[in-house]
């Protein structure tokens, strides 16, 4: 009974403690305050459990009122599910009727193809094979072989495209038309075939050695080494590589020519005047200079310095 009662007090203190992160839902633009009144808050490192747990909760219900369809897979706030095509309206306002601020929306399959996430989903008479789905919109556009920034940045895409190829469970021609896929970009941006095969050939080897015995896996040892960023300046950099690798250092290379570093910031800028900190006062009478610290705005320490002169 004891261990019951101390549990619903943790419950109780969670719960609370929940709420009161929740309610840190204030922000400002343009000089006035604004309160977030639907959903949870951006940025708030709550929200993506709490919508987890909401969406338990919302699809245990739907199990309970035996709405939830009977093929029901969700990711985050993608799903896919298995309807037939008469009920597919009813059970979409179903859904919708549940919470105000919650709506649905689907999208049919078309010509046996329904595009999930990163995936195509293709029905082959009674089974479902996966293939890679690319929007129609794509480029096939990755940092040129040309551009001045390190080679592990530019094979970075090809690296993320490679290991999805190895590790999903594709049929033999949806294999072959990845692969011709991710050629035809690295040719459109400069790379090489050989480049291509190479990175793969990584991938479905270190899959195959994983594969074979899980020893590899206990034989993995601590990484003691150590990263340090640095700009990407080749005449500099490639040189220290070296140096720094023989003290079990690692140089990691970044760039300064971001696009938030030339928009800008996105935030209000506070005046100098409604800010903390350290300030100076300069007399106008004998040059002198004071100079004070203030938690509070500096508007606000000046108006009690001038009262104090006021008031002798």
């Amino acid at each position: 009974m004891e261990k019951t009662e101390c549990e619903n007090n943790k419950k109780e203190i969670y719960i609370e403690s929940a709420k009161l992160c929740m309610k840190q839902n204030y922000f400002n633009f343009r000089n006035k305050t604004y309160k977030v009144t639907q959903g949870t808050n951006m940025g708030n490192p709550l929200s993506p459990l709490i919508a987890e747990l909401f969406m338990s909760e919302f699809e245990m219900s739907l199990k309970q009122q035996n709405i939830l369809p009977r093929v029901w897979i969700r990711y985050v706030d993608d799903v896919v599910a298995v309807v037939k095509n008469e009920n597919i309206m009813e059970i979409l306002e179903t859904l919708n009727c549940q919470y105000e601020s919650i709506k649905f929306t689907y999208e049919k399959e078309e010509n046996g193809r329904l595009p999930f996430l990163d995936l195509e989903l293709q029905r082959v008479g009674n089974k479902i094979e996966f293939g890679i789905f690319h929007k129609p919109t794509s480029t096939k556009r990755t940092i040129t072989s040309d551009s001045n920034c390190p080679i592990q940045h530019k094979l970075a895409a090809y690296h993320s495209m490679a290991h999805r190829l190895v590790r999903l469970p594709l049929s033999i021609t949806n294999y072959k038309n990845e692969y011709e896929y991710i050629k035809e970009t690295a040719n459109l941006n400069g790379f090489s075939v050989e480049v291509v095969d190479k990175i793969i050939y990584q991938h479905a080897k270190k899959v195959k050695k994983w594969n074979l015995s899980t020893l590899f896996a206990q034989n993995i040892e601590k990484d003691t080494r150590q990263r340090v960023s640095m700009v990407f300046a080749p005449q500099i950099t490639n040189k220290l590589k070296k140096v720094f690798s023989e003290h079990d250092l690692d140089i990691v290379h970044r760039s300064d020519q971001k696009l938030s570093n030339l928009l800008g910031s996105t935030k209000d800028k506070i005046p100098n005047l409604e800010k903390s900190g350290i300030y100076s006062v300069q007399c106008g009478d004998c040059g002198k200079t004071y100079y004070g610290q203030t938690r509070r705005s500096v508007q606000e320490r000046f108006k009690e310095h001038i009262q104090c002169i006021r008031l002798n």
